[in-house]
């Protein structure tokens, strides 16, 4: 893709990383949420603390972070060149970004959603993991499912984050264009401003596209799961919805929100103001 700015990928590096500390409990509670039936944001946070304390909304926490930093670069470069080198609006070089980091986000994904909810107890409907460590999980799927079970749902994850993506830009470039009349007259604009806007236009693309990311994450489980969904997205949307109705399929979008709106909040605070400095 041609020649990279050093300070993109730093900016990007740091972006993805930093944003995953105050956030990561809040992507624990939304796959337990989407791997669950009836439970709520409350009762599978009181759950988790009871069975496994604060200690339960990080697992898979450094796995993710420190794996997912070559992804982060990888999917703001890759949005950053294909908006100017490819294509002339935000939606394509979103989705083209999602396509190109899924190669590394999928295996991230499986591995992490294994490990935060690998086995849920059915009486109790307490959550616990049999996998204690990242490269644990990647050696069981492959002894079990082979390589091809870390790139398990790709379709279905780019099904439902390529639109989350292009959505998300297409709402924070519009927003973007607004703080560059607002602030034009100042030397840059705030990272406050940035802050808002990432989390403005994260909410509202996470929202969205809940239905996607529930299938998805369903698609990704552990086949011994009675969430696991073996069709194609399509098709675990209808049965989804003939089983659990509407509101099954938006379940977790509360936490799935609470989780990206700070997410893509800090971000593109941090990604925005160390491009600039750097």
């Amino acid at each position: 893709m041609g020649e990279v700015p050093w300070n993109l990928l730093l900016a990007s590096a740091l972006a993805g990383s930093l944003a995953r500390i105050p956030t990561h409990p809040l992507d624990t509670l939304k796959a337990r949420m989407m791997a669950s039936k009836g439970s709520t944001l409350r009762n599978v946070l009181n759950d988790t603390l009871k069975t496994e304390g604060v200690r339960g909304l990080y697992r898979g926490f450094w796995f993710t972070t420190v794996s997912s930093i070559p992804a982060s670069c990888t999917y703001f470069s890759s949005q950053e060149w294909s908006r100017k080198k490819l294509f002339s609006n935000s939606l394509a070089s979103g989705f083209f970004a999602e396509t190109v980091s899924c190669l590394l986000y999928v295996p991230i994904d499986v591995v992490k959603e294994r490990m935060q909810v690998a086995r849920m107890d059915a009486e109790t409907k307490t959550y616990g993991s049999r996998y204690d460590r990242g490269i644990q999980a990647i050696r069981s799927i492959v002894s079990t499912e082979g390589v091809k079970g870390l790139y398990k749902g790709y379709l279905s994850t780019l099904a439902s984050f390529g639109p989350f993506s292009a959505l998300y830009f297409f709402f924070y470039e519009d927003f973007r264009k607004r703080l560059e009349i607002r602030y034009q007259h100042q030397e840059s604009i705030p990272a406050y401003a940035f802050w808002a806007g990432g989390g403005l236009c994260g909410a509202a693309a996470a929202f969205l596209t809940t239905p996607l990311d529930l299938v998805k994450l369903r698609k990704q489980l552990d086949p011994s799961s009675s969430f696991y969904v073996s069709e194609g997205m399509v098709a675990g949307l209808r049965r989804t919805l003939k089983d659990e109705g509407l509101p099954g399929l938006f379940r977790g979008a509360t936490a799935r929100v609470l989780f990206f709106s700070p997410t893509t909040a800090f971000s593109m605070a941090i990604f925005e103001v160390l491009r600039a400095s750097l």
